[in-house]
């Protein structure tokens, strides 16, 4: 068995430097951050309560603005 490297929790979920590192993840990838399920996940960006921006048909969460909330900053900007 490999040990989890310094981007991965035990769990296998995202983590902070994983998020530092890539400019967008998917919805899915957002909803483990934020201990949701898929389709909580998807009904949070539908509504508005995940940042996403749209690149072609992917629905992307782009990182730096989901940390920002993660840290408090509500404000939504416009996309």
């Amino acid at each position: 068995m490999t040990e989890p490297n310094a981007t991965q929790s035990t769990t296998g979920t995202t983590t902070a430097p994983t998020l530092l590192q890539k400019p967008t993840i998917s919805v899915v990838e957002a909803g483990k951050v934020l201990g949701i399920g898929r389709g909580a996940a998807y009904e949070a960006a539908r509504r508005g309560q995940i940042p996403t921006i749209k690149i072609g048909q992917r629905l992307r969460v782009p990182t730096a603005r989901l940390l920002a909330i993660l840290n408090g900053d509500s404000r939504q900007p416009q996309s």
